[in-house]
């Protein structure tokens, strides 16, 4: 990839922006559109952001203790849940949220009619029987009809009970479509700012490998501000597993001159080295700093026929942190 220079942080920071966006996007048009037709939608809505503002809030805050696999695993799945629930919550509305003509308001109807109204539906005579004569033919031809003619009272179209169930099930539905849409957007906005920070564990040893091209600009051993996110997360790792021995490794690839290659990973090494003891990271640690050089690469640097494989150069210039869980 192309050195993007101080256009990077903000092209990484793009994606996060946008999501946010469209979350934005999409609490505002649940709310005003399809939030259940409640007697106490305005607390209900205001606890249901609420807690998506948590979910969202707890997700950025575990970014750092979140692998980019585990990061898809929950945007993937997230946002199958969300689709899902998006049919199934669309579909409870036709079925059961009525609006009448020349009406604004949305109504919530029940799981199961009043006597009265099932006689009326069905042409027969009888207490609540259709009062909208001017239709014809007599019997109303749905449930809407009926109920936009009768007073617009679900309580007098609908047994209680029904209305209160259908209004239990609405709100759960659309509390788990809102928070899964919420998680899928945040995951997604933190996934593309996710550093490339690859972690590998065994039952005697870990391994953090920090891309050098994430750390360092072409040539240097100066840490670039970008770097911060990948440095904090191996910072994560070993505080989290308790690391008590380390073991920096610095590696290039097999450009140029291996004797300078060598004293460029040494010094990548040290930078790194010195940034995580700066912020006691490595207070409780004995560290070792190694500097390989292009003696361990970790992929081949040239293609089967002979030509520089760039890919595999850049995977090969990394800086890994090698620790001991169990000590």
């Amino acid at each position: 990839m192309a050195d993007l220079g101080s256009l990077k942080p903000l092209i990484d920071h793009a994606g996060m922006i946008v999501n946010c966006g469209f979350a934005v996007a999409a609490l505002v048009v649940g709310k005003f559109f399809y939030d259940p037709p409640i007697a106490w939608r305005a607390l209900y809505i205001r606890i249901l952001a609420l807690v998506c503002g948590l979910a969202s809030v707890s997700v950025w805050w575990l970014r750092l203790r979140l692998d980019s696999d585990t990061l898809f695993a929950l945007v993937t799945s997230s946002s199958a849940v969300t689709f899902g629930l998006l049919l199934v919550y669309g579909v409870l509305c036709r079925l059961w949220i009525y609006k009448c003509p020349d009406d604004s308001e949305r109504y919530l109807g029940g799981l199961r009619l009043q006597v009265g109204a099932r006689k009326a539906l069905r042409g027969e005579a009888g207490e609540g029987a259709y009062s909208g004569a001017q239709i014809t033919p007599p019997v109303p031809p749905t449930k809407r009809d009926y109920f936009c003619n009768c007073g617009k009272d679900p309580g007098f179209v609908w047994q209680p009970w029904s209305i209160a169930a259908a209004e239990t099930i609405l709100c759960s539905v659309y509390a788990a479509l809102m928070l899964a849409g919420t998680l899928a957007l945040t995951a997604g906005a933190t996934l593309l700012m996710a550093s490339e920070v690859k972690v590998e564990e065994t039952a005697t040893e870990g391994v953090v490998a920090l891309p050098a091209d994430v750390l360092f600009a072409f040539d240097q051993s100066s840490l670039q501000p970008d770097a911060v996110p990948a440095l904090e997360r191996a910072a994560a790792i070993l505080m989290e597993r308790g690391a008590r021995v380390a073991m920096i490794g610095g590696h290039t690839d097999d450009s140029g001159d291996a004797a300078y290659n060598q004293k460029l990973s040494e010094r990548r090494a040290a930078a790194v080295e010195s940034w995580l003891r700066a912020r006691g990271v490595l207070d409780d640690l004995r560290v070792r700093v190694v500097g390989f050089g292009e003696t361990q690469p970790c992929a081949s640097n040239i293609t089967a026929d002979g030509k520089p494989d760039e890919d595999g150069r850049k995977r090969n210039r990394r800086v890994e942190i090698t620790f001991d869980p169990a000590s």
